[in-house]
């Protein structure tokens, strides 16, 4: 699959959900008193993303690890994570 097919891909197959989150933004926008805290984990960043109008690609090489340390620095403890990255999320269009 190329870059661009990765955009197309997932905006077809999350239709329905890129929908629904994107009435999550808009009832959240700035300035609403609706206002919401929304994260997106992985997948549902990705989601997000498309939501908001930006567009994904796959990256070139990706990037796939484990146990890489992270340090939280409120507390000073440090945690083993496991990371697999293999797509990008470019800029919003307005």
């Amino acid at each position: 699959m190329n870059r661009k097919d990765v955009h197309t891909q997932f905006s077809l197959e999350f239709k329905e959900t890129i929908s629904e989150i994107k009435k999550l933004l808009n009832v959240s926008s700035i300035g609403s008193s609706n206002q919401l805290p929304i994260l997106g984990i992985c997948l549902g960043n990705q989601i997000l993303a498309l939501s908001a109008g930006a567009k994904t690609y796959k990256l070139s090489f990706g990037h796939r690890s484990q146990n890489q340390p992270v340090i939280d620095v409120l507390t000073k403890k440090a945690y083993i994570t496991t990371q697999n990255h293999i797509l990008g999320i470019g800029t919003i269009q307005q």
